[in-house]
């Protein structure tokens, strides 16, 4: 059974209970930072030496200070790819500069939009013309604006109400594909470099195939909502978690963007100024923001809705080098994508809030925990690891390319470069697992009230959020994927499913999950059992 339950009775709506003795008033604080470091980086993603060109449009940290004396959290919410590496360097700098703060106590996560910051990627060997940020530099960064949003929401705790609530839209949708047939074993053609991980599955595979089989799973269309209020009852900002990644603006974008949360922000700007919007992805390892096999419908809804004049203007207004008239045109309907996700998602915004401000508290029960875990990791086969020796072999200890022209230098060596990275990590992770050595890592866990939230640092597939949602003793959880933690392997990666990695393809093999379906488990269970020690 739920915790508490609310109780409605004589047309009244009464807030859940908080345990007696443990709840205490709540001051909330909100802040936001750019983390736009004003100089170009490699845009992490899609297999490809990607630079910026400046920001389409801003990115953020956002924070969130929730504080009742006993416990305190600090939410933050970031506009890049992942939170890999970046934990330790926030907890580092709080020390640092900020005393003040609870640096035990950072909640961090990514969006993972594609179009923004690297925080991972070397680029030894990328030309010095470039002028790019390293990973280790962007992470010092981002830790640097994380912090100073951290102090100015803690100083900003002022007495305020908590309410939650969900409601329903589509973001997202199954981005695997299954066949009838194997795919590995068609002509290379057909998938192009998708093929190298192909099996009875393939990731935005096409579905005017005759072999189409269907999506390997449905998606969630449950958004979930934490409200902040003043003491008067005035909105002051909100947590909002979805199952969707920011990325529609995709690979062929060559500007930081937020992606479809800017277009969220956007909205919020207008409607509602001076409300703090901090965005959480949920499980979504295996979804995207676009629909498959309706694709061509959408395409046609959205001339109709938006107008040829819209697409033609903001295609148009694109700038940077390279530009063709055919990425014109699909970043024009992306970002047409974006603002359908974006209106979908205030509009559940909206109609949660009518009904979930009515349960505003301001006496709650606030716990935070940290679950050390050590998973089950991902075979490397025999043949995966001679495959790994083989590029050490082959490109180990190949020279960086000094002819050509500056972008053929750049791109050559940056793929070098982590092709040799890669091969490296698959041959030390077979080192560890033959001294019987687990995925290190954490689960952050908060509880609001009748409300909890739990972290992991993968591209978790929608399953286990579902498992960890469906057994927690709390009225809702949010799952937040993409966080921030302390462990030895930070590197993050999918965690798919059994089916998934029956089926294969990219999202679901060695190359991309460190932890097995196994391992995926008992991340549910230690999650699932460390909910139940915050919810007594």
């Amino acid at each position: 059974m739920k915790i508490s339950k609310l109780v409605l009775g004589c047309g009244a709506l009464f807030a859940a209970v908080a345990v007696f003795g443990q709840s205490a008033p709540v001051k909330v604080g909100w802040a936001i930072e750019s983390i736009d470091p004003g100089r170009s980086s490699v845009m992490p993603g899609y297999g490809s030496f990607r630079y910026s060109y400046g920001c389409a449009d801003p990115i953020y940290a956002t924070c969130l200070v929730l504080d009742n004396g006993k416990d305190s959290v600090i939410f933050v919410s970031m506009d890049v790819i992942s939170s890999r590496d970046i934990l330790p360097e926030v907890v580092a700098e709080a020390k640092r500069v900020a005393p003040e703060l609870p640096a035990d106590k950072f909640f961090i996560n990514a969006t993972h939009t594609h179009s923004s910051l690297n925080v991972y990627y070397s680029c030894k060997g990328v030309p010095a013309e470039f002028n790019l940020m390293s990973g280790k530099e962007i992470c010092q960064h981002i830790a640097k604006q994380v912090v100073k949003a951290a102090k100015t929401a803690w100083k900003n705790r002022q007495p305020g109400k908590v309410a939650w609530g969900y409601g329903l839209g589509v973001t997202s949708f199954n981005r695997r594909m299954v066949y009838f047939d194997d795919l590995s074993k068609r002509p290379k053609t057909q998938y192009g470099s998708s093929i190298a991980y192909a099996g009875n599955a393939v990731i935005h595979g096409k579905t005017n195939d005759d072999k189409f089989s269907g999506y390997e799973n449905g998606s969630d269309n449950y958004i979930q909502f934490l409200y902040t209020f003043d003491m008067q009852g005035k909105l002051t900002g909100v947590i909002i978690n979805t199952a969707a990644t920011s990325q529609l603006s995709s690979g062929p974008q060559r500007k930081y963007t937020s992606d479809f949360w800017h277009d969220v922000r956007e909205i919020f700007r207008k409607k509602y100024p001076g409300c703090y919007v901090l965005t959480q992805c949920s499980g979504a390892g295996d979804l995207m923001a676009y629909s498959g096999h309706f694709l061509q419908a959408e395409k046609r809804k959205l001339q109709l809705k938006y107008g040829e004049k819209f697409l033609k203007d903001f295609g148009d207004s694109l700038d940077w080098p390279g530009l063709t008239p055919k990425t014109r045109e699909f970043l024009a309907y992306r970002k047409a994508m974006r603002m359908e996700n974006a209106q979908r998602i205030v509009a559940a915004f909206e109609e949660t809030l009518a009904w979930a401000k009515k349960a505003q508290v301001s006496n709650i029960v606030l716990r935070n925990k940290i679950v050390p875990l050590e998973l089950d990791t991902t075979v490397i086969t025999q043949e995966r690891l001679a495959q790994a020796h083989e590029v050490l072999k082959k490109w180990g200890n190949a020279p960086y390319k000094t002819d050509g022209t500056l972008e053929e230098r750049g791109n050559y060596n940056f793929l070098l470069t982590n092709r040799i990275d890669g091969a490296k990590k698959i041959i030390a992770k077979a080192e560890r697992q033959k001294k019987g050595g687990k995925h290190s890592t954490e689960a952050r866990l908060v509880r609001i009230g009748d409300v909890a939230f739990a972290s992991n640092g993968f591209e978790l597939f929608m399953d286990y959020m579902h498992r960890i949602q469906a057994r927690s003793p709390f009225i809702q959880t949010f799952v937040v994927e993409l966080a921030g933690h302390l462990g030895r392997d930070q590197q993050g990666g999918y965690l798919a499913t059994q089916r998934a990695v029956d089926n294969k393809g990219y999202s679901a093999t060695i190359n991309q999950c460190p932890v097995s379906p196994k391992g995926g488990q008992e991340l549910v269970e230690a999650t699932v059992k460390g909910l139940k020690e915050l919810a007594k």
